[in-house]
């Protein structure tokens, strides 16, 4: 049975804690990001401790998944672990997808119950695609990505790195939404988004 760590004592967790119990890993504990004492655990899986724990687990035969929603910090603690000697980053898919044979999933991606990935995607490292998200065809999701529960993708879009697309959102066909976007929840985009700005409604830009 493969020994997993997760990463990340916040909400994000209960759904990796179920996909990591659903494919039999044998969860070592979970590393609390902000730990502060005291003794818990998420679904019955023991919070072990902070930091000073990670450096005590020797990373040979760990795999470990990183249950951070925020995706610059997501990445940060990836390159963290990468540099600790962590190298075995499974990605975390719940038996109740949709995935075409054709789709191209990277280390480290999340896919939660519900989800749809169609034929010919690509799903960037350390990527999240939440409950219920779908993504078309030929789509193209850069590393560290998050897509939020019910997020819909046509065909053909393209999002770059550390992008949040929030709950509900309807992209159309053909856009290409820049690196470190934020989308707000329930917003239709339908023109190409640039890099590093906030999106709420019809593809309105705000401050």
């Amino acid at each position: 049975m493969k020994k997993l760590l997760i990463i990340g004592a916040g909400g994000h967790a209960r759904p990796i804690i179920e996909i990591a119990l659903l494919h039999n890993y044998d969860i070592v504990g979970i590393i609390d990001l902000n730990y502060r004492g005291g003794q818990e655990t998420i679904l019955g899986v023991p919070i072990i401790g902070g930091n000073a724990t990670l450096q005590s687990i020797s990373p040979e035969g760990v795999h470990v998944a990183l249950a951070i929603g925020d995706n610059e910090l997501r990445q940060k603690e990836w390159l963290k672990l990468k540099e600790k000697g962590y190298h075995n980053f499974p990605s975390l898919i719940h038996p109740s997808t949709i995935i075409s044979e054709s789709a191209i999933i990277e280390d480290a991606v999340v896919i939660c119950a519900g989800a749809i990935i169609n034929p010919l995607v690509k799903l960037g490292l350390g990527s999240i695609v939440n409950t219920g998200a779908i993504i078309d065809h030929e789509c193209e999701i850069a590393d560290f990505v998050h897509l939020a529960p019910g997020t819909r993708l046509a065909g053909r879009v393209k999002v770059g790195s550390k992008t949040f697309i929030g709950i509900g959102t309807c992209v159309i066909d053909k856009i290409e939404i820049g690196e470190g976007v934020l989308i707000g929840a329930g917003s239709t985009i339908i023109k190409p988004i640039p890099s590093n700005c906030k999106i709420v409604g019809v593809s309105k830009l705000i401050d």
